[in-house]
C-alpha cells in the first residue's frame, strides 16, 4: 500500500468515523417527541351500571266504587219496606201524587216510590235523587222556591215544606252529601236507607 493511498484510506476512514459520530450526534440532538399525557381512560361503566333497573309500573289509583243505583226496594230500609207490607201499602213506581217538588226530583232523574192502599187515599211517596258535587247551590233554590226551609226536625239536614192541603201534613226533603230524598210523611225519616 502506498503513502498516498493509505492517507486516503485514513481519510476515508476518518472522515466516516466522523460522519459516523457526526450523524449519531445528530440522531442524539433531535429529541425524542416528548411524550404527551394522554388522558387517562375513562373507565368504561359495566353492563349492570348501564342497564336500567326496568320500569316501575305506575299504579292508577283504583275507580272509587260506583254505588250500586237506587231502586224502590232499596230506598228504605228492608225493616220500612216489609212494614208498609203488612200495612196493606203496595208499591207503584214512578208516581208523585201531587207533589210539585217530588215531580221537579223525579224528572231531574230521581227515583220516584209510592206505596199504596188499593181504593183509598192512604199512601206514602218517596223520591230519592243522586247529587253530585257543586249541586247543592242549585237544589237548595229549588227548595226555597218550593216553600221549604231547614228544620232538621225530624233528622238532620231536613227541610220541612209547606202543609198539603188533601193531606194535612207537611212533607219533608232531606238534604244530604250526595243526594237528597223527599219524603211526603216525615215519620218515616228514619226509615231511609243509609246512604252507600
Amino acid at each position: 500500500m502506498t503513502a498516498r493511498t493509505a492517507t486516503t484510506a485514513a481519510r476515508l476512514l476518518l472522515g466516516g468515523t466522523v460522519l459516523l459520530a457526526g450523524s449519531l450526534m445528530l440522531a442524539g440532538c433531535t429529541s425524542a417527541p416528548e411524550p404527551t399525557a394522554s388522558p387517562s381512560p375513562t373507565a368504561s361503566p359495566s353492563p349492570s351500571a348501564t342497564s336500567t333497573a326496568p320500569p316501575t309500573e305506575t299504579s292508577e289509583p283504583a275507580p272509587a266504587p260506583v254505588p250500586e243505583p237506587v231502586t224502590c226496594d232499596t230506598v228504605l230500609t228492608p225493616e220500612a219496606t216489609s212494614a208498609l207490607a203488612e200495612q196493606g201499602l203496595e208499591l207503584r213506581e214512578g208516581t208523585t201524587p201531587g207533589y210539585p217538588l217530588a215531580e221537579q226530583f223525579a224528572a231531574a232523574g230521581g227515583t220516584a216510590c209510592t206505596w199504596s192502599v188499593r181504593q183509598s187515599d192512604i199512601f206514602f211517596t218517596v223520591v230519592q235523587l243522586p247529587v253530585a258535587d257543586g249541586e247543592h247551590d242549585a237544589w237548595a233554590r229549588v227548595l226555597a222556591e218550593n216553600g221549604y226551609t231547614p228544620t232538621d226536625d225530624p233528622v238532620p239536614g231536613a227541610h220541612t215544606g209547606p202543609v198539603e192541603p188533601g193531606t194535612g201534613i207537611a212533607p219533608i226533603a232531606i238534604v244530604e252529601t250526595t243526594r237528597i230524598t223527599f219524603m211526603s210523611a216525615p215519620a218515616h225519616a228514619t226509615d231511609l236507607a243509609p246512604a252507600p
